[in-house]
């Protein structure tokens, strides 16, 4: 009896071991592929933007609109736009007058940029001028808006966010913020510093360790004082969310709980702060995250 169980514990081993060898085989499968499209999502980004795109965003400044290209772009929009209120308006010859400077800007853009010609539908373009020799109001609105959904919307579609990406939004890394180790990019300061003394103020709290839930707020307090300071490399103007005066005053009221002994609340005030947190993480890091993709 004694024989068959030892048995039946060592086949249950070996099941349970195969099992688990199993299962980790499939985990290693599954962090595979995730790693194999991480990488594929990586070159897609990268691979988007043709280099010829660089020239005309050589003196670019992060959220600063301005470039030859751009300009161009809103010369070629802006005549569209005029030649549907002509047409409206029954006025054909200052429509076909804009449609003829429309069909060279509509040529010139398209070789600016040699790898988006495809996007580029010059037969439409054609068409378009015929609508208007014709004097035909709704076929030419029709066509203006295949020209604008078909062919502008499908390029700003597959290009616009990585465009925005690169030459237009700022890189977090390059944000400093003031901390007890001196200054340090954002990224880093957040990590170290302004979580850490979130999440520790957090668990301290839970736990109902007063002196070093203290510690915890008054090294998070100071260091949001200094992320408001570091959200000026970006914003001129005034914060009216996520470190305005409002937030700012919960923090303060956040630590002067924990120092009067009032947890309980504290820890409701840590929630309030912590959901505008994740309002910036919304706003702001998907736009980092896509940004660091590229590099």
């Amino acid at each position: 009896m004694n024989k068959n169980v030892t048995i039946c514990v060592l086949v249950l081993l070996i099941l349970l071991v195969g099992v688990a060898y199993a299962e980790e085989q499939e985990h290693a499968s599954v962090n595979a592929a995730v790693k194999a499209i991480e990488n594929i999502y990586r070159l897609f980004l990268k691979m988007t933007l043709p280099s010829s795109l660089d020239q005309y965003y050589i003196n670019s400044t992060p959220e600063v609109v301005g470039n030859d290209y751009l300009v161009e772009m809103f010369k070629m929009a802006g005549m569209m736009q005029v030649i549907a209120e002509e047409m409206q308006a029954r006025d054909f010859t200052s429509s076909k007058n804009t449609f003829n400077a429309f069909s060279i800007q509509y040529n010139n853009v398209s070789k600016m940029v040699p790898e988006w010609k495809k996007y580029f539908d010059k037969k439409l373009v054609v068409q378009l001028g015929k609508d208007i020799d014709e004097n035909n109001v709704s076929k030419t609105l029709t066509d203006l808006g295949k020209l604008g959904e078909n062919v502008c919307a499908k390029c700003h579609r597959n290009n616009k966010p990585q465009v925005w990406a690169k030459y237009y939004w700022k890189d977090f890394r390059t944000v400093n913020v003031s901390t007890p180790a001196g200054n340090m990019s954002w990224p880093a300061a957040k990590a170290i510093f302004v979580a850490s003394s979130f999440d520790g103020a957090t668990i301290n709290l839970a736990e109902g360790r007063r002196d070093a839930a203290n510690q915890s707020a008054e090294r998070f307090t100071s260091m949001f004082s200094n992320v408001t300071k570091a959200c000026d490399s970006c914003h001129t103007t005034e914060r009216k969310y996520f470190v305005s005066a409002d937030v700012i005053d919960l923090v303060n009221q956040y630590e002067a709980r924990i120092k009067a002994g009032d947890l309980e609340n504290a820890q409701i005030l840590q929630g309030q702060i912590g959901e505008q947190c994740m309002r910036c993480h919304i706003t702001h890091e998907g736009q980092q995250r896509m940004k660091e993709m590229m590099d």
